[in-house]
């Protein structure tokens, strides 16, 4: 399947032109003339090593066959008791979910080095789709959750 940026647009592989490019998944600083993957409308680049990895984001969700990625689309909803709702908190569940459940995750090559964990790829989601307000309230869902394990539960 083709990859895209976080707004769904496909990137593009091209040759890196600048001396300022970071890829937007690993961090890394991408040497000029290498390859990157890119979406110029959103200047999204992603590296040659990084574009093989998925993200927690890609994984399917609700137990069907549509990746979270196909899920996360609209703002944030936030309850009462001031936690993501709807798909964002679904996600967010899924991913500290999978933490507890696969303790190995940080030896995942799709988490390792300056790679985000699961909890953290849904987060930095939730910014790159133009949310970041809501980065405080996903941060503290995520420490909520872990201090609360019986709310990983359905």
């Amino acid at each position: 399947s083709v990859r895209t940026c976080p707004h769904m647009h496909p990137l593009r592989a091209e040759l890196n032109q600048s001396h300022e490019t970071n890829c937007d998944e690993c961090h890394k600083e991408q040497d000029y003339g290498h390859q990157v993957y890119r979406c110029d409308p959103c200047d999204f680049d992603v590296c040659s090593r990084c574009i093989q990895l998925t993200s927690f984001i890609d994984e399917p969700a609700y137990e069907g066959t549509t990746s979270w990625k196909n899920f996360l689309v609209n703002e944030p909803i936030v309850d009462s008791q001031g936690l993501l709702a709807g798909p964002w908190g679904d996600a967010l569940r899924a991913a500290v979910l999978y933490e507890v459940r696969q303790p190995s995750w940080p030896q995942e090559e799709r988490f390792l080095e300056d790679r985000n964990g699961p909890a953290g790829q849904v987060i930095a989601f939730l910014e790159a789709k133009g949310f970041g307000m809501f980065e405080a309230t996903a941060e503290h869902m995520e420490d909520v959750l872990r201090e609360n394990p019986h709310m990983l539960r359905g």
